[in-house]
Formats: structure tokens, sequence, C-alpha cells
């Protein structure tokens, strides 16, 4: 009981540092509309069952992670990286071109790969990609070789199950309109089990 109430507690606080990042201005609005049917009470999650709702929901990705520690939803948090829920879209030189979050992100995909002529768009990141990548472990690679020409890096939780599940039919498009040359690449931001003692300790 006592672990679900910590658990609780901090879900909150990261549903309050999104709300007042999205918008400082409508603070109580945006929270209102997080808690009703945006948000639900977290569980400590497992590989197990982060693959349960890629099944559930017949998600197709490429490559499926998770953070690797509480340290590092900390971090994603300080550069302002953490919402709910995010897309990034990386050229084949994993050069950030694309970024996007909460209500924009099925916008940005659709528009981004709907694009007539992609050449006029700009690389303006060649750290991103790397920098994401040392913040999080895998859960399931099905596709391990850089042969893409495009790699979209996907953030949900199953606490926010709303934007996941919208984010899920967007990707699901994407993948099927250009399978094989867009890498799908989903990272669970949820809570993990074996994180109480690092919690428990703060």
């Amino acid at each position: 009981m006592k672990k679900k109430i910590l658990l609780s507690s901090l879900a909150i606080i990261v549903i309050l540092g999104l709300a007042v990042y999205i918008n400082p201005d409508q603070f109580f609005t945006k929270l209102i509309l997080k808690m009703a049917g945006s948000y639900m009470p977290p569980e400590y999650e497992t590989d197990s069952t982060i693959l349960r709702v890629m099944e559930e929901h017949k998600v197709s990705f490429d490559r499926l992670f998770k953070l690797s520690d509480y340290t590092s939803m900390r971090e994603l948090q300080k550069q302002k990286l953490f919402t709910l829920p995010f897309i990034q879209i990386y050229d084949e030189d994993k050069k950030l071109m694309k970024a996007a979050s909460g209500s924009e992100c099925s916008w940005a995909l659709m528009n981004y790969f709907n694009q007539q002529d992609s050449t006029q768009l700009v690389a303006y990141d060649s750290t991103m990609y790397d920098q994401m990548m040392k913040l999080i472990i895998p859960v399931s690679i099905l596709a391990p070789k850089d042969t893409f020409d495009y790699y979209v890096l996907a953030g949900w939780a199953n606490f926010s199950p709303k934007f996941a599940h919208e984010l899920f039919k967007e990707t699901n498009k994407i993948k099927q309109k250009l399978n094989g040359e867009v890498c799908i690449n989903y990272i669970n931001l949820d809570f993990q089990e074996g994180w109480e003692s690092e919690l428990e300790s703060r």
C-alpha cells in the first residue's frame, strides 16, 4: 500500500510538471484534462507487462525500450524532454529532423512522412539520438541492423493511456505505409519494477 501511495504521488508530480511545461498560463485546465481520461494510477511495469500492451494493441515496432532507471527519468525531465507522448524523427545518419509532443505528435508524424519533397528538411541536431540511447535499455529488438532511411523515437506511458493509444494508431499507419524505410523505436516511460529502493530513498 505504501509503495502504491508513493508511486501515485510521484506520477502526479510528473503530470503536474507536464501541465506547467505545456502551458503555464492554463495550469489547472491542463491538469483537469489530464486527470479526465488521460491519466490512470501507475503500476510498476516489467518487460512482460510492456510487451503485453504492445500485443493487446497490435502495435508494430522494430525496437522497444524502457528507461534504464529513475535517474534517467529525472534527466529527461531536467532537459524538458519528458512529455507524453513524444516523437523524435531522425534521418539515416541519426540527425534529428523533427520533434513533437502531446497532441502535436499525430500531426507531426503524418505531415513529415507525407512531405512531397523531404530534401527541403534540414537536420539540426546530431547528438540527441546518442543522448537518448544512454538513458534507455532494450526490452525487445526485432530489427537490430541500422539499414533504415528514418528512425522514429516514440515515448509513451501506461499511466497516460489515451495519449499512448493515439500514438500507437499513428505509428502503425506509418509502419504499414513505409515498412522497411522507417524504424519505429518505442520508449516506455513508466516507473519500472526494480526502482522501488531508488524511489523510496528520495
